[in-house]
């Protein structure tokens, strides 16, 4: 049974997608004279799934997938789909995503701590979206004036669109914050709101044609294939995705090579599995040159 935090219904958050998506700058403006109630709303979330009372960072940057690269990077990492039991937070999720999303892989896998944390997370958004995006937009601030160039990963864990507020802050900070995602959103790829995104292959694309559309469009895609450890691309539209997480500084159009981590490590690959053969590499990389 998932855990949920005081109070708290699945009715009673039923808008907060909506209200997380919509959030402007004036709002969390306005929100930031309430800070220590919106602290204290943190601190008691927290409590709920076993932690102290105290008010604590919500963006991570110990993720060892956001340390690779030279940028530093921070991200938001909640419980995905819906398993903090207030609706998904993954809409474009497959059946393949979910079974063997990188929650369960790696240091998560080991400890009740830090998937705790991304359900408190998850609570607090629920409970208080534009709160969450009030903390976020100040831990965001903070990190700017001790970095000269910050990057931002919103969905570490899920997939939803962040509000305006977003695109307000990349463009006061003027390139000093980069932000970008991977998704399976589609209607999300062509979205001005500051965000580079990269769109995530599975098994909802059973040909590579079906992926070269998104290629064709000018889009970057990521695809999970069973390449060696020694494989390197041969070509400048092809990337290594494993070597940083830096997917802006990647070709667009182009395709970024990820291998198969956690729960999926050893699934055999085909055009109906979330992991495709090599072969698909090689045909696509041929129609994009």
């Amino acid at each position: 049974m998932p855990l949920t935090a005081p109070g708290l219904t699945v009715e009673k958050v039923i808008n907060w997608r909506h209200r997380w998506q919509t959030a402007t700058t004036a709002q969390l403006d306005r929100l930031e004279l309430e800070l220590e109630e919106i602290r204290e709303v943190w601190a008691a979330t927290r409590a709920r799934y076993g932690f102290a009372r105290r008010p604590a960072p919500v963006l991570s940057d110990g993720n060892p997938k956001l340390e690779k690269g030279d940028t530093p990077t921070v991200g938001l990492s909640l419980a995905p789909a819906g398993l903090a039991g207030f609706g998904t937070v993954c809409p474009f999720s497959t059946p393949q995503c979910r079974a063997g999303c990188l929650h369960y892989a790696g240091r998560a896998a080991r400890s009740s701590m830090i998937p705790r944390a991304r359900a408190a997370r998850t609570a607090m958004m629920a409970a208080q979206p534009h709160a969450l995006a009030c903390l976020v937009r100040l831990e965001l601030k903070r990190r700017l004036e001790r970095e000269p160039v910050l990057a931002f990963r919103p969905n570490v864990l899920s997939d939803l669109v962040p509000g305006p507020w977003l695109l307000d802050l990349v463009l006061e900070h003027d390139r000093r914050l980069i932000v970008y995602d991977y998704t399976k959103r589609g209607d999300s790829l062509s979205l001005v709101d500051g965000i580079d995104r990269t769109y995530s292959v599975s098994e909802r694309q059973k040909t590579p044609e079906a992926v070269l559309e998104f290629l064709e469009q000018g889009h970057r895609v990521a695809i999970v294939s069973p390449v060696s450890k020694e494989w390197t691309p041969s070509s400048s539209l092809v990337v290594d995705g494993d070597k940083t997480d830096e997917r802006w500084r990647d070709p667009r159009p182009g395709i970024v090579v990820l291998r198969p981590k956690g729960k999926i490590r050893n699934a055999k690959p085909g055009p109906a599995s979330f992991v495709k053969p090599t072969s698909w590499l090689v045909e696509l990389e041929e129609a994009i040159q």
